[in-house]
């Protein structure tokens, strides 16, 4: 096998472990109003009921952060339980995006541009699509 080859069943096995964490801390979530839905338990003992061990951890839960599908409301320890926040499946257009921390990249002049850049990018987008529904008879 190449190593191109092996970098892409690599990507695709990392991309189907973060699936598989976030669908089972979906099963174990919690929705509410205030808050949405939120998973609560040891996710180190979720990863162990899903089969994948402890090396897993650090980069399953990094890479589901970058992807902002996650952000940690509570840290846990030994016996208490974290808290997590669960924002949107990951998927490959998600995981093809440069790993960013989101949560602190708001906190940096990089993330504030790049939010910046990205808002007027939906603003543009969003203008789109009210004129074209105009134009077809919507409002």
């Amino acid at each position: 096998m190449s190593q191109s080859a092996e970098e892409e069943q690599s990507v695709s096995a990392l991309l189907d472990h973060c699936r598989a964490i976030y669908k089972a801390m979906e099963a174990e979530s919690v929705t509410t109003p205030s808050e949405g839905c939120v998973y609560t338990g040891h996710l180190t003992h979720l990863f162990i009921e899903v089969g994948l061990g402890q090396p897993y951890y650090t980069a399953v839960t990094r890479k589901l952060k970058s992807m902002d599908c996650i952000r940690m409301i509570k840290r846990g320890g030994s016996t208490a339980q974290s808290k997590w926040l669960l924002l949107q499946e990951p998927s490959e257009s998600l995981f093809a995006l440069p790993d960013v921390d989101r949560a602190r990249a708001g906190h940096s002049q990089g993330g504030k541009a790049m939010y910046g850049q990205q808002l007027r990018d939906m603003n543009s987008r969003l203008s789109r699509l009210e004129a074209w529904a105009r134009n077809q008879g919507y409002r």
